[in-house]
């Protein structure tokens, strides 16, 4: 399984963005340019990386709970990014 999201944004909505994936109960290791995700919930473990190039955020999920569907998977990263004014 793995679920990509692209976002289109600049240096300081990384940075809210990891804010708001630490907020869910990631775990990040990295810096705003790259690093690794990783958390549990009460329905199971999730992981993934991001990558910042300068104008994109690419996260990818490859490890999620089976309770939950792909498809709230992205539509919760789709809301992260508009949550900052963004588009996925």
């Amino acid at each position: 399984m793995e679920l990509t999201r692209t976002i289109r944004c600049d240096a300081s909505a990384v940075t809210k963005i990891l804010q708001e994936v630490r907020k869910l109960g990631a775990q990040v290791d990295g810096d705003d340019l790259s690093g690794l995700l990783v958390g549990q919930t009460f329905l199971g473990r999730f992981a993934g990386r991001y990558d910042y190039d300068g104008e994109r955020l690419t996260l990818v999920i490859t490890e999620k709970p089976v309770a939950i569907p792909e498809s709230l998977l992205a539509d919760r990263l789709d809301d992260l990014a508009r949550l900052h004014g963004l588009d996925s």
